[in-house]
C-alpha cells in the first residue's frame, strides 16, 4: 500500500451490503475484497446473483436496481465497487473457476 491509507475491513463492506434495501429479483450476493497495488485502491468485487434462470427484461431491470442499491450502500466506504450481475446458473458455473466468493447472508443482499 503506497498511500498509508487505512484499508476498509471485510466486516464493514459486509455490513454495508447487508444494509441495502430489499431488491426484487436479487437472490444473494458474494464478495471478494481485493487490493489493486498499481491503482492503490481497495476493490469490492460484488456478485449480485439474480433469481432468474436466464436474461430477459425483468432480469435486466433487477440487475440495474441491485447495482444501484449496492453502489449506494458502498459509496460511504473507501472502496471501488466492482459490481456484476449473474443468474443463479451463471454464478454457480463461474464460481467453479474463480476465487472463493464470501457469501453474504443475514441481510437484504
Amino acid at each position: 500500500m503506497k498511500s498509508g491509507r487505512v484499508l476498509v475491513g471485510v466486516e464493514e463492506v459486509l455490513a454495508a451490503l447487508r444494509s441495502m434495501p430489499p431488491q426484487s429479483g436479487l437472490l444473494a450476493c458474494g464478495l471478494i475484497l481485493a487490493y489493486d497495488e498499481d491503482a492503490d485502491e481497495q476493490i469490492a468485487n460484488v456478485a449480485l446473483v439474480l433469481d432468474y434462470d436466464g436474461w430477459d427484461d425483468k432480469a435486466t431491470q433487477a440487475c440495474d436496481a441491485a447495482r444501484s442499491a449496492a453502489w449506494d450502500a458502498l459509496s460511504p466506504l473507501s472502496v471501488i465497487p466492482s459490481l456484476l450481475c449473474r443468474t443463479r446458473a451463471e454464478h454457480e458455473e463461474f464460481s467453479k473457476s474463480e476465487p472463493r466468493w464470501l457469501a453474504i447472508v443475514n441481510g437484504n443482499c
